[in-house]
This record gives structure tokens, sequence and C-alpha cells, in this order.
């Protein structure tokens, strides 16, 4: 099936955005660092896999636009210590959707390696609603977002107009494609140069905010030794009864486990619990 020309001029737009988000990224993570920023194409350690795809903790996959891999390099897969997702849409009615599907893919990756600690962001331009980029934002994302009138200058010094209403006739857009087909190489580099230009003081926040979060420092670390003693009942009146008339004394108690709570810099924290001392100490040793 053709595809519409308001699809493809659609897809125009959001080559460039994305051709300017991959510049900031690769230009502040470049390849041989301690964090390695993966996205769909070749890559060694994936084989002949070409899409970024990470399990959930529930044992879904989910494709993913940009991974940030503590350790990684081409030929091995790191630790996960961030999730970048991007997205363009034309029109608000796409917005909420597309944010739902970025927050159901991301935060249960996120759950599953919560000792990792890792980022999440999200870059989005063209038509979205406030309330969902504050749905993003109540989920701990680091959202940036791009308005359609924030883009638009750069485009239309190339004769391209891309403030095209919803619902406007399919020729209007064609016109935007036409307006491109016509530039030169030479004018096409310029317009993805402009386009950084303008995006720049943006991504340059985003991208401090996610270096802020891969390297932060400890605040604090609090150790609990957690004792305890099981007891079963089978009802509710039973139950009331021992907690009345129990004692609690040290020798009553068993080790149960330590819980280990560690606050950094960034206002994040992360709790762990160990069964032994070998494993609290293995979790802390990831710190030093």
């Amino acid at each position: 099936m053709a595809k519409s020309p308001a699809h493809r001029f659609g897809q125009i737009i959001g080559y460039y955005f994305e051709s300017a988000i991959e510049k900031f990224l690769r230009d502040a993570f470049p390849d041989g660092g301690p964090y390695y920023i993966d996205r769909d194409g070749n890559r060694p350690a994936r084989g002949t896999k070409k899409s970024v795809k990470w399990l959930d903790d529930k044992g879904n996959e989910h494709k993913l636009d940009y991974v940030v891999e503590k350790g990684g390099t081409p030929h091995n897969i790191g630790e996960l210590a961030g999730i970048i997702e991007i997205a363009w849409r034309s029109y608000t009615k796409h917005s909420k959707n597309k944010v739902q599907e970025i927050e159901g893919a991301v935060t249960p990756i996120s759950r599953k390696y919560a000792l990792n600690r890792p980022f999440k962001g999200a870059i989005l331009a063209g038509e979205f609603t406030s309330p969902s980029l504050d749905q993003l934002r109540s989920h701990n994302f680091t959202v940036i977002y791009f308005d359609k009138a924030e883009l638009a200058p750069v485009f239309l010094k190339f004769g391209i107009d891309i403030l095209i209403k919803e619902g406007a006739d399919d020729s209007i857009a064609q016109a935007q494609i036409d307006a491109y087909d016509k530039l030169s190489d030479v004018q096409r580099a310029q317009l993805a140069s402009d386009l950084n230009s303008q995006m720049r003081n943006k991504m340059l926040s985003f991208v401090e905010d996610l270096k802020a979060h891969l390297l932060p420092s400890i605040q604090k670390i609090y150790i609990a030794h957690n004792y305890s003693q099981a007891f079963t009942f089978l009802n509710a009146s039973d139950a009331i009864d021992h907690l009345k008339s129990a004692g609690i004394s040290r020798s009553d108690l068993e080790f149960s486990d330590y819980l280990i709570i560690i606050e950094f810099t960034t206002c994040t924290r992360i709790e762990i619990r160990a069964k032994t001392q070998s494993e609290a100490i293995g979790h802390l040793e990831r710190y030093l």
C-alpha cells in the first residue's frame, strides 16, 4: 500500500530529528569510553540481529531506540545503565498512545534492572500534549520536548512548512515533499546542521542530566541488620492476641537479612536486600 504524503512527510522530518539526536549522543559517549550507546544497526555482539531489544521483569521483549551500557563494546553487551526513547508525532491524537508505549516498555525493564538504577529518558518533538509529557515525568523520566513551532523556522528557510494542520489536504503535504526533493545535497546537509544548532541547548542539557545520573556521588549509605521470627495464625483474632501478649527480645529472633539503602546526590536511591555478609559486600563493591 502506498504511503500517504502526510506519512512520508512525517518520515522526512523524523529522519532529521533522529539524526540530530544520534549525533549529540555519539559525541557525548564516543566508542572506547566507559559507556556505550547502542541503537539499531550492525553490532557483532548481537550477531545477525539489527534491533535493540531487552527483556522486562516478566520475560517480555521490547524494542528500544537507544540503550546506554556500562562496559559495553561493539563485541560485548554491557550492563544496562540507561534507556532513551525518541519520537516525532505530527498530530496530538497519536501522542498519548506513543507515551503509553514508551512507558510500557521502559518501566518494566527498569524494574528488572533496578539495582543498576537505569536512567529513563524521552526526547520528543512535534505535537505532544502537556498531560502526556507530565505522565512520563511522573514516572521519573527525564523529558525534553521540541514543539513544531520551535523547529519550524529551520525548515522554512529551505521552503518547507512543517506547521501543517491535522486534516489538511494531501496536496499540502505533497507540496512540502516536492520542496524537499528539490534540495541539493549541500542544502540538505545545511538543513541538518541548522537543526542541530536549533536543538543544541536542550540536547546539551539532556546529556548533562544523563551524565550526572550515570556518574553520581553517594550522599549516604544506610545499613540495617534485620532480625525476625515468623508466626502463622488461622484468623485475625489469634493474630491480635499474639501481638498483645508477645514480648520481643533479641534472644527470640533470628537474623533475616541486611537492608542497604544508598542515597545519591541526584535525589535518587536504591534499596538492596542481602541474605549474607558476602552478598551485601558484593553489592557495595559496585560503588567503589
